[in-house]
């Protein structure tokens, strides 16, 4: 899976996260403010560890005996090269689509997502140091014993607690002229802050922030988190024995008075989110209760248990997946491909390769595309195309040195041909119709070098590897044997097969065998292929001989179902 691919899937899950974090929130909308900012911690945990676990996670038939059947037989004769008639024209300019190298748009958007991310990680970077300069730059003052340092700025910004693993309270320059309910209040809910660990989850959701900074759900899910945040201090305020009215007065005294803090400070009344704040402070109905520290725990480390699978859903489904409209350019091509229609074919595979260009599925489109240029005799590029199929899947090696030994017979290079077949053997199954294909091109080369003693051991080790590739399946029931009163069917109409491109490209010439049912209405049914000849000439066999028609063989004056053998003879001249 390319690393684009990886982070596009990052970003859906990404998207499922902050959308269930938000109908989780909107269900709880009748619980206190502490249990909403604990949903949104956890999730900005989850979309902090999505990249994280993301990119480190690893995701019979029976022979049966042959039957005494009618055989019938057809020769296929064609030119190996194409006549200048016989080559496709040039579709209209309108029939295939061009469409831009989606690999380019991918990798351009990925870097637009991470240049924005890397900003907006500076911009944190940044509100961290000036936050940093304000508690150093502040002075310690007398206060009660809260456990927690509590400093004096030099400047009117609203009260704030700074720093995650060492927290402080820094109240501004004119805090020395509060009231003593006023600042028994603020110390109340900044203190609120440190032992909620917010300044901790803020920055947590900041950094999932920078991480998602295109997507309008995280920058929704991080103004609630604020919010959610400063209503719970406020409800612990209130918890403590505050009362609602003066509280609201306080609040609003400060946001009028003071100026905003830094980003990464836990400000206590941002003008932002003050109507809401103050609403909810002087509603009695409101639930006021906050999580245990326990439980909080326990949710964020469930949160973050459950995000693991969601990581690694890629890496069992997303290798197989194949890019976005691939398959469809891929199945055009063939069906071009198949029809003779090579230019448009290859303007589909091309487009389609763009798409998978190093993924295993590629290896089809580069093959095509190798026999194309062979069929235009463009021989380096043929070559090029075939030398690229095992850096795409390694299982394609001995394949693809076959088809170079190809280039060399069609490059009249019969030395270079006879070591590069003979490189393809070992990396092929030798039980495979691949190892037969190689055998009987390397036996045909043999036979142009009067080497013919090889050459027949060579085609003999070839068939019975294709007598062995395809055993016949049961005869159906009702259909009938030659013999015993059963007369056989009589060829009426016969439709040539067509000589595939991928065989006129590879100079493969032979012999493929079907057995067929002629059914008691002259039809064939049921096309078996008993002894393949590979490159698409079954496939082109079995399309014409579907088209054949039959007096139907009888039993006792009668029409009856017949078993038949096809040999269809290709040859090239």
């Amino acid at each position: 899976m390319t690393h684009s691919a990886i982070w596009f899937a990052i970003a859906g899950k990404s998207i499922l996260a902050l959308a269930l974090a938000h109908l989780t929130t909107l269900a709880l909308r009748r619980r206190s403010a502490a249990t909403r900012h604990l949903v949104w911690t956890a999730s900005s945990a989850v979309l902090v560890a999505l990249p994280l676990l993301s990119l480190s996670l690893p995701a019979l038939g029976v022979p049966t005996p042959e039957a005494a059947i009618a055989v019938f037989r057809t020769s296929v004769t064609v030119p190996q090269t194409p006549t200048a008639s016989s080559a496709p024209t040039a579709p209209p300019a309108h029939s295939v689509p061009s469409i831009p190298d989606l690999r380019d748009v991918e990798t351009a958007l990925l870097f637009f997502w991470l240049l924005g991310s890397l900003g907006s990680l500076l911009h944190l970077l940044s509100s961290s140091s000036a936050a940093r300069r304000i508690r150093r730059s502040a002075r310690p003052i007398e206060a009660p014993d809260i456990g927690v340092p509590v400093l004096e700025a030099r400047s009117g910004l609203m009260p704030m607690t700074v720093g995650v693993f060492h927290p402080a309270i820094v109240l501004p320059a004119c805090s020395s002229q509060w009231s003593e309910s006023l600042r028994r209040a603020v110390l109340a809910h900044e203190l609120a802050h440190v032992r909620r660990y917010d300044t901790a989850a803020q920055l947590l959701a900041r950094i999932a922030l920078a991480l998602y900074w295109w997507n309008p759900l995280a920058w929704a899910a991080w103004r609630q988190m604020l919010e959610e945040a400063e209503r719970a201090a406020d409800d612990a305020v209130l918890h403590s024995g505050a009362r609602a009215s003066d509280y609201a007065a306080h609040l609003l005294d400060i946001a009028r008075s003071l100026r905003p803090a830094p980003w990464p400070a836990v400000a206590m009344a941002r003008t932002s989110n003050l109507e809401t704040r103050l609403r909810a402070v002087l509603d009695p109905h409101l639930r006021r209760t906050a999580p245990s520290r326990a439980g909080a725990v326990t949710s964020i480390a469930l949160a973050l248990l459950l995000a693991a699978p969601l990581a690694a859903i890629h890496a069992e489904d997303t290798h197989a997946a194949p890019a976005s409209g691939d398959s469809g350019l891929t199945r055009q091509g063939d069906l071009a491909w198949n029809q003779g229609d090579r230019k448009s074919a290859v303007t589909y595979y091309q487009q389609a390769l763009n798409l998978l260009s190093g993924k295993p599925a590629s290896t089809h489109l580069l093959e095509r595309l190798g026999e194309a240029a062979i069929l235009d005799k463009n021989y380096p590029q043929a070559r090029y195309d075939f030398q690229e199929m095992p850096y795409a899947d390694a299982s394609s090696s001995g394949r693809a040195a076959m088809w170079q030994a190809v280039v060399a017979v069609h490059e009249n290079n019969p030395a270079l041909a006879s070591q590069l077949f003979d490189q393809a053997f070992p990396l092929e199954d030798p039980n495979s119709l691949d190892t037969a294909l190689t055998l009987d091109l390397y036996s045909s080369l043999l036979h142009q070098q009067h080497q013919d003693t090889k050459a027949n051991e060579l085609t003999s080790r070839a068939a019975t590897i294709r007598h062995a590739l395809t055993a016949p399946g049961a005869i159906p029931d009702g259909v009938y044997k030659i013999g015993n009163g059963v007369l056989p069917p009589r060829l009426n109409k016969q439709p040539n097969p067509k000589y595939s491109q991928d065989a006129r490209a590879a100079g493969l010439a032979g012999t493929t065998v079907l057995r067929i049912v002629v059914g008691a209405d002259g039809v064939v049914r049921n096309p078996q292929i008993v002894r393949p000849l590979g490159l698409g000439l079954d496939e082109k066999a079995i399309e014409a001989v579907k088209q054949w028609r039959f007096t139907p063989g009888t039993k006792d004056g009668q029409p009856v179902p017949v078993l038949a053998t096809i040999e269809v003879n290709f040859r090239l001249i």
